[in-house]
């Protein structure tokens, strides 16, 4: 009804009288200030409104950094409360704004997107209900909007944007056996020149179960399909990597093809996956049923394949991951409940023979008590270890299901940190960093590393693949 004052006058008889009007609308009894306890909203400018439980919170205000279109904008002096900085590649709050470039537009996406995603952390934490960013365009010599004042000029990635605001891309698929889905397990994402390759775990997830061997697949997954997309947002089937009705009957990675992963190392692509075979026991490696599986890796010139001399990793488990390193060596980094490492040697792929070198270390537990958290995973798995500037990161999943610690209970991502592959790890202090698990990192398309992974928060995101930068700050 007022905005920041401006002519305000007896505003609670006023809000009584609006609602009296249209008992439907919402009442905003003043945007920004001040406020008198009136109304449907608590509206706050430049920060989060005050909470009392009995009104939506809303800071209808803020954000108002922006850049300078030239040639674009209403005659006069532009201004913004913040601009970008090329010294920093961050903000600053330089009187004189910055002109819209390549550079200045990749900051203020990411900076778009960067707000964006702090108002769905903030959903959980303080309760606020939105945030206005202003604006969608320029307003006579406000610079602050997204597009420019005569609407020629966008000066953020929209694309980007999109994806910030959605989380969740339109991602489906089937398996041949049921309608399209959008579950999925153990996402991987992998970037190669401007297109980005996905695979996963396809449904029916299952373990190996005697009443559902008649069924097709012996009732497994029916293999690792690869799907490619431009924009991590609209997906496209490319083609079988692996296909059990298309393998023979004693092919040791017939079935299940969990977590399955794609690695470009050395100038070459390797599918590493989990498998085996439910028709005969010794049709496996070991000559039984696996537990949960046996890792295999295959090899390809072309991240679409052909995969070529798919071996097994003797010593592995499954969701066993691979790491090259930038001085040519590559690791194995295995979960037993723990995680341990190991160098892999895998120059002898193309005569079906790979190697882990040495002992397994062990470098992450599952046991908190390092970091003094009382609450304790069942397990471990799903590790990923990516190399950011000079230090490297594990990621891994972790399962809580104490009910003694309700705060833990779920799907947790957790994080560790070390100068070399081989360790000493470090796990972060904070024992998990976000709900939802079996990550991959790969090359994002504003230049930073983003992660994909399975939603596991309960909301519309819960089962379906999620992406988003890599935002994590070492504790």
């Amino acid at each position: 009804m007022f905005n920041e004052g401006w002519g305000q006058f007896d505003t609670l008889r006023h809000a009584r009288w609006a609602k009296e009007l249209d008992p439907t609308r919402l009442i905003d009894e003043a945007s920004g200030f001040p406020r008198h306890g009136g109304g449907d909203i608590n509206d706050t400018h430049g920060g989060d409104a005050p909470q009392d439980g009995q009104r939506i919170c809303l800071d209808t205000e803020t954000a108002g950094f922006g850049l300078a279109a030239v040639g674009h904008s209403w005659p006069g002096k532009l201004w913004a409360t913040g601009t970008y900085d090329p010294k920093t590649d961050g903000e600053c709050s330089s009187k004189e704004l910055y002109p819209v470039d390549d550079a200045s537009k990749r900051w203020y996406t990411r900076r778009i997107a960067d707000f964006y995603r702090e108002l769905w952390k903030k959903r959980e934490t303080t309760g606020t209900s939105g945030d206005f960013k202003v604006q969608l365009y320029d307003v006579e010599t406000e610079s602050n909007g997204f597009i420019s004042y005569d609407r020629a000029v966008w000066k953020v990635n929209p694309d980007l944007i999109r994806i910030a605001t959605c989380q969740t891309p339109n991602f489906k698929y089937t398996e041949g056996q049921t309608e399209p889905r959008s579950e999925v397990r153990d996402p991987c994402i992998i970037r190669e020149g401007d297109t980005y390759y996905l695979v996963f775990t396809m449904y029916p997830f299952r373990n190996r179960e005697e009443k559902f061997l008649n069924e097709p697949n012996q009732g497994g997954s029916p293999g690792i399909a690869l799907y490619s997309s431009k924009d991590l947002m609209n997906w496209k089937f490319e083609n079988w990597l692996v296909k059990s009705s298309e393998l023979p009957e004693n092919c040791p990675y017939k079935n299940r093809f969990w977590a399955p992963e794609i690695h470009k190392i050395g100038g070459k692509f390797y599918l590493i996956f989990t498998a085996d075979n439910w028709l005969k026991k010794e049709y496996n490696p070991a000559g039984t049923w696996g537990t949960a599986g046996y890792a295999f890796v295959g090899v390809a010139d072309k991240v679409t394949g052909p995969y070529e001399h798919i071996t097994y990793i003797r010593g592995a488990a499954c969701d066993t991951t691979l790491f090259g390193d930038t001085d040519g060596k590559t690791y194995a980094f295995i979960p037993r409940g723990d995680i341990d490492v190991q160098e892999i040697d895998l120059s002898g792929l193309e005569r079906d023979e790979v190697k882990l070198l040495g002992k397994p270390k062990r470098i992450v537990t599952a046991d908190n008590s390092d970091i003094g958290v009382a609450a304790k995973p069942e397990y471990l798995e799903g590790p990923w270890c990516v190399k950011i500037g000079s230090k490297y990161y594990l990621f891994y999943a972790a399962i809580y299901r104490d009910k003694k610690f309700p705060d833990w209970l779920g799907y947790w991502t957790g994080v560790a940190y070390a100068n070399h592959p081989l360790g000493p790890w470090k796990k972060d202090s904070r024992g998990k960093v976000f709900l939802g698990g079996h990550l991959s990192v790969f090359d994002g398309p504003d230049g930073r590393p983003w992660l994909c992974y399975r939603g596991e928060s309960g909301d519309s995101s819960h089962g379906k693949l999620c992406v988003t930068p890599l935002e994590l700050q070492e504790k």
